[in-house]
């Protein structure tokens, strides 16, 4: 008998679907506006990538440096863990998306330190 309830006794037949949650309009509403706000820095941080590849394609390092500047001042994760699958949840730029455009800072400014450390030769020699 023993061995019985050993092996039986804390089985359950609930799983976490069977659960329901119920919360009071105002705590959803803040739930809501969290979403909404962390919705739209994510929209600003997605611009502040546009902006990013124009001055890629353009060579504007000021640019550059300003949009990147932007972009890492901009919050993307204001919502804790559990309400990232709320609907209504924007998730932000993925990894891969975010090397190639730090990257290629990388390289500039290698190349930059590289031109510089060469003399300068004049053009009618």
């Amino acid at each position: 008998m023993m061995i019985v309830m050993i092996c039986h006794g804390c089985q359950s037949g609930l799983k976490p679907s069977d659960t329901t949650t119920t919360r009071t309009t105002e705590y959803q509403q803040q739930i809501d506006d969290l979403l909404a706000r962390d919705a739209e820095n994510k929209r600003w941080a997605r611009i502040y990538l546009q902006e990013i590849d124009a001055a890629i394609a353009n060579d504007d390092m000021l640019a550059y440096v300003f949009f990147v500047n932007s972009y890492e001042q901009t919050p993307l994760e204001i919502v804790p863990q559990w309400s990232r699958h709320e609907p209504g949840y924007v998730h932000p730029p993925g990894d891969l998306e975010l090397y190639f455009r730090l990257r290629w800072f990388e390289q500039a400014v290698l190349l930059y330190k590289k031109m510089s450390t060469q003399p300068i030769k004049p053009n009618h020699l």
